[in-house]
Parts: C-alpha cells; structure tokens; sequence
C-alpha cells in the first residue's frame, strides 16, 4: 500500500514543482499572470525556462502596487506618504 501512495504522491509533488512560479505570480497577483504562466507550461521543462519564469514571477510588481504607481504619476498619493 506504501509503495502505491508514493506513486501517487510523487507526480503529483513534481507538478506542483514544476507549476511553482505559475502558482507565485497568481499568489502574488501579478497583472502578466497569463504570460508567465503560458512561458511555464511551454519553456518550464528547460531548467534555464523554468529559473527565468520563476524570477519573473518573483520580481514583477502585484497589481496592487503598479496601480499605486500608475496613480502616483497621475498626481495622487501613495499611502504613507506625508504631503508637502
């Protein structure tokens, strides 16, 4: 019985690998979630592909945070910051 959980557990850990930075950009709310996932799927199975994914994923800034940019270049604040 052992013997066969492993079976069952070991693809499905090795998926869950391979999807890592697809599964971070969506944690993290990236807005190229799709593009970063579509580059994981296609490129992920190279070790090159997947270590670029997976810095992409890290690096890109949440949507949250690029449309507090956004909002800062059009002249409103950013939370925590004092006016002048």
């Amino acid at each position: 019985m052992y013997v066969n959980t492993v079976e069952i557990v070991w693809p499905i850990l090795i998926a869950l690998f391979y999807l890592l930075p697809t599964l971070v950009a969506y944690a993290r709310d990236i807005p190229q979630r799709p593009a970063i996932a579509l580059v994981n799927f296609v490129f992920g199975w190279t070790l090159v592909g997947w270590v670029v994914v997976s810095i992409w994923a890290m690096s890109a800034a949440p949507a949250t945070l690029a449309l507090l940019r956004e909002r800062s270049r059009d002249g409103a604040e950013e939370p925590g910051q004092r006016a002048r």
